[in-house]
């Protein structure tokens, strides 16, 4: 379907990353659109040298209504240096999670200057169970 970034410099800095972000499609115009939140706790603890708590929570909330039989909606994302995180759904694409994190200066300039790729997609159900085992 599409990919969307979201920046994280507003983590580094100790404010909460709120919104919508457009997931583009290959021609570029719009495939669905993602809400995203993602909060550090505690509140301005992204400190070198402290340990964080990033919560991300993410929806699509707009596209994606006439999905085929047989196909699920998911998305996948990997945050800093954690393994890629995937989800799968049958209905409305919904995820939450939590990511304990030690603030080095290598995860810090990652909330500075980076953003986090989302990629939404349509699987099918022989993907999804050779995945899941």
């Amino acid at each position: 379907i599409g990919v969307a970034g979201v920046h994280l410099e507003a983590l580094a800095k100790g404010f909460d990353v709120r919104g919508s972000v457009a997931v583009a499609d290959r021609s570029g115009g719009t495939a669905c659109t993602l809400a995203v939140a993602l909060r550090a706790r505690p509140r301005g603890g992204v400190k070198v040298g402290h340990r964080v708590s990033i919560d991300v929570a993410m929806a699509v909330t707009d596209g994606l209504d006439d999905v085929d039989s047989g196909l699920r909606r998911s998305l996948v994302y990997q945050f800093f240096d954690r393994p890629p995180t995937v989800v799968v759904a049958e209905g409305p694409l919904r995820h939450a999670a939590s990511l304990e994190l030690d603030v080095t200066p290598a995860l810090f300039s990652y909330l500075s200057a980076e953003a986090l790729l989302v990629e939404v997609r349509l699987v099918d159900e022989a993907s999804v169970a050779a995945a899941t085992g």
